[in-house]
């Protein structure tokens, strides 16, 4: 039995859930009180769990009938949620205006249905919310057909046109969205920085190359992004944070077309590149803004925080000034082992990460290797396994664990057999593992060091091999063992 309507009362907000209830005494009569029952029982249980829940209603029609009373469940709060947020975005302030529209034409006060609509076509526009513009379009045109005015043709050839502007700007944003996902995809495809030219159908795709050929306000805020991305992916920092500069200020001059969650994105990655060029004035702006978010009502205030700690990692990381984060680092591990089962995978996979880079980069190896054991322990998608892999290396090296070194060196070379960019990885390994048979010899040691130093300075003039280089100084960590 699906658990859907467990899952939806545990997303209920506290105002959502007094909301609810009140809706409930109003729109139920007594018959109908077994959906608040097995909403307060779901309520209060942490996990779903089906035989639980036909046990505490043993006997009752509520056991016997359960799927049809949690579908009635579910179908009541959604009511009472949609009556709640009807004024929370442009776009259901013009599904309720629509429902308005519609009662009045069906009383015959056409004259101010027919108001109505041209106010909320000029609201649909105004925001861009040009499905509702359609749909307003057809209204218009039934109330032709119906009542047959004056001018009855020249006015359907008025709405046909009018559709085909509306419906060009649909296809134009529709075609951004899709080249906005399949850019995002290009982060983790593997051959990307060895054959970057394979994908220029689409980094060079019509509409990324040409700004012109944008025709709608929400479409600009992606195109921004496109080239921001696109840039960021070429490894061309400096035009990447540009282009996400004027994306963020665009943002906010339009804030207007957008809802409260659509701002975390444009300030994470503008914040992002701040740090990556270190801009800190910029950085220092964007997170004025992000930290007005912390209270605002639809907006997940551990994103903020996890935009916040990770950004921050990264500016001081490239700011070379990790002795300045040293008190930052308490509050951002506390934050992350609260919160460990509310970041998203992928999130909670990169701040993982950069914790260990930074007690790495530290020289506190201890727990540089309890982040790398804590990333190992976390579910869901691991996209910075080659990253943590090279990270544990080192550290079993630093603090001498060499047998666990020796093992997870052979496991790690296995894994690489196959893969396509080795070069930078296999040399580390062979590295470290022969530097263990001299680890005890200073000299010895350093003249190794001095070679693999030597070595990774070549790697890193490889674009195909030196992208590891970006997100931990390899140099330096050698440089560092030559006496």
């Amino acid at each position: 039995m699906s658990d859907t309507t467990f899952k939806f009362i545990k997303t209920l907000s506290k105002k959502e859930k007094i909301h609810f209830k009140r809706y409930s005494r109003i729109h139920s009569d007594k018959k109908q009180k077994n959906y608040l029952r097995l909403y307060e029982f779901l309520e209060s249980e942490k996990d779903y769990d089906e035989k639980n829940i036909k046990k505490a209603f043993k006997g009752e029609s509520l056991s016997k009938y359960l799927s049809s009373e949690q579908n009635y469940l579910l179908l009541q709060m959604l009511n009472s949620i949609a009556v709640l947020n009807t004024q929370a975005s442009n776009y259901r302030k013009l599904v309720k205006t629509i429902l308005y529209i519609d009662v009045l034409f069906e009383k015959g006060l056409r004259e101010k249905a027919t108001k109505m609509l041209k106010k909320a076509k000029l609201m649909a526009n105004q925001f861009e919310e040009f499905s509702i513009v359609l749909e307003l379009i057809e209204m218009e045109e039934n109330i032709l057909f119906k009542h047959g005015i004056l001018n009855f043709t020249k006015k359907l050839n008025e709405l046909k046109e009018e559709r085909e502007r509306v419906t060009a700007k649909i296809q134009n944003f529709n075609t951004l969205r899709l080249l906005k996902e399949q850019v995002r995809e290009l982060q983790y495809v593997e051959d990307f920085l060895v054959h970057p030219k394979k994908y220029d159908p689409i980094l060079n795709h019509e509409l990324i190359l040409d700004k012109d050929k944008v025709i709608s306000l929400k479409g600009l805020d992606i195109w921004y992004y496109l080239q921001g991305l696109k840039h960021y992916l070429l490894r061309d920092y400096e035009h990447s944070y540009q282009y996400m500069q004027q994306q963020f200020h665009f943002f906010f001059q339009n804030q207007y077309l957008f809802r409260n969650p659509q701002k975390m994105p444009v300030i994470s990655n503008f914040m992002f590149l701040s740090a990556k060029v270190v801009n800190k004035e910029n950085f220092d702006l964007a997170l004025k803004e992000l930290m007005k978010m912390e209270d605002v009502k639809d907006v997940d205030s551990v994103y903020v925080y996890y935009i916040k700690y990770a950004r921050t990692l990264e500016l001081h990381f490239q700011d070379k000034s990790l002795e300045e984060c040293i008190d930052f680092l308490p509050a951002c591990s506390q934050y992350i082992q609260s919160n460990r089962h509310l970041i998203g995978a992928t999130e909670l996979d990169h701040i993982v990460v950069l914790m260990a880079r930074t007690f790495l980069t530290l020289k506190d190896y201890e727990n540089a290797l309890e982040w790398v054991n804590f990333w190992h322990k976390t579910e869901g998608i691991k996209i910075s396994l080659n990253l943590i892999r090279v990270f544990t290396l080192l550290i079993y090296f630093e603090l001498g664990y060499h047998n666990l070194l020796q093992s997870n060196a052979d496991s790690f070379y296995k894994y690489l057999k196959n893969k396509k960019k080795i070069l930078f990885e296999k040399t580390i390994l062979a590295f470290l593992k022969k530097a263990m048979s001299f680890s005890n010899d200073k000299k010895k040691l350093s003249k190794g060091f001095s070679k693999f130093k030597k070595q990774l300075l070549e790697i890193k003039k490889d674009s195909k091999e030196n992208h590891s280089f970006e997100f931990f100084d390899f140099i330096e960590w050698a440089d560092g063992h030559v006496t």
